[in-house]
C-alpha cells in the first residue's frame, strides 16, 4: 500500500520542481521526462502481475518480461509403446489364439488441467478396448470379470521419475459379449515451483506388467504391432526407462 501512495505524489513532486526551474529549462521538456517515466512504470507494473494470484505483484525482472503470453501449456500424456496392451494366456510360453484368455489395450487419452495456486491438476480420461478368447468361459453362459493392473507415471525435463501409481481397471463381460470398451478418469496433481514450468512434465500410461508379459510384448510380430498401433488414438514416445515390472525402482 506504500507503494500506491508514493506513486499518486509523483506528479505534484515533480510540479513543485518545475516551478523553480530556470528560464532556459523550459516547462514542455521536463513535462515529457515526467510522464516518460510514469509510462515506464505503469508497463512493469502491469507485466509483472500475475491474475489470480490475489492482486499480488511480483518483483520487476526481465524474467517476468519474457513469461510467454497466453494460456500456460498443459502437461503432455503419453501412451509406453510396449505397456499399451496386456494379454493373457493359459500358457503365455506357448501361446495361440487357442489358449487365449483375453486381451486389454489402452487405445487413447483425452486430458486437460488446470492451476490451483503453483499446483497443475491434469485430468485424464484413459480409453480401453477388451476382448477375449475361447479360454475365458468355462460355461457357455458365463460372465468373466477381469483387473487388470495399470500404472500413472510423472517424469520430468530430465526424463526422471518423480512419481508413479498403480490402479487397476476392471471390466466384465455378458454371457454373449466378447468385446468391450471402458474409460477410467483420473486426476494427477504435479507440485511446480512455478505454473510456467508445467510443460516440462509429462505424464506416463501403461499396464504393469510382469517379466513374462513384457517380453510378450517385445516380441509380437509386425502385424500384431500394427493391429495395436491402429487401435491407438495419439502418438507414444518411448523414452529410456527403467524396470516397470518393478514399483520400487521408481523414486517417489
Amino acid at each position: 500500500m506504500q507503494n500506491r501512495k508514493s506513486r499518486k505524489f509523483v506528479p505534484l513532486v515533480c510540479a513543485a520542481a518545475l516551478l523553480s526551474l530556470s528560464g532556459c529549462q523550459t516547462v514542455n521538456y521536463y513535462k515529457n521526462k515526467i510522464f516518460s517515466a510514469l509510462s515506464l512504470e505503469t508497463l512493469f507494473s502491469i507485466a509483472d502481475y500475475v491474475p489470480g494470484n490475489r492482486g499480488e505483484t511480483r518483483t520487476a525482472g526481465a524474467d517476468a518480461l519474457q513469461r510467454p503470453r497466453g494460456p500456460i501449456p498443459c502437461p503432455q500424456v503419453k501412451i509406453m509403446n510396449d505397456l499399451k496392451q496386456m494379454h493373457q494366456f493359459t500358457n503365455i510360453a506357448k501361446a495361440s489364439t487357442d489358449n487365449k484368455i483375453s486381451s486389454i489395450y489402452i487405445t487413447g487419452t483425452q486430458n486437460s488441467c488446470h492451476f490451483e495456486l503453483n499446483d497443475v491438476v491434469v485430468e485424464i480420461d484413459v480409453n480401453f478396448e477388451g476382448n477375449i478368447g475361447p479360454k475365458a468361459r468355462v460355461f457357455e453362459n458365463d460372465r468373466p470379470s477381469f483387473a487388470y493392473p495399470y500404472f500413472i507415471a510423472v517424469t520430468n525435463d530430465d526424463n526422471e521419475i518423480i512419481s508413479k501409481d498403480i490402479f487397476a481397471v476392471s471390466v466384465s463381460y455378458g454371457k454373449e459379449e466378447d468385446l468391450i470398451n471402458h474409460t477410467e478418469k483420473l486426476r494427477q496433481i504435479i507440485k511446480l515451483k512455478s505454473k510456467y514450468d508445467a510443460p516440462e512434465y509429462t505424464v506416463l500410461v501403461g499396464f504393469q506388467l510382469d517379466n513374462e508379459a513384457l517380453a510378450y510384448n517385445r516380441d509380437l510380430t509386425s502385424e500384431e504391432r500394427a493391429y495395436a498401433l491402429k487401435k491407438t488414438e495419439q502418438i507414444e514416445v518411448k523414452i529410456p526407462e527403467p524396470d516397470y515390472s518393478n514399483p520400487i525402482s521408481y523414486k517417489h
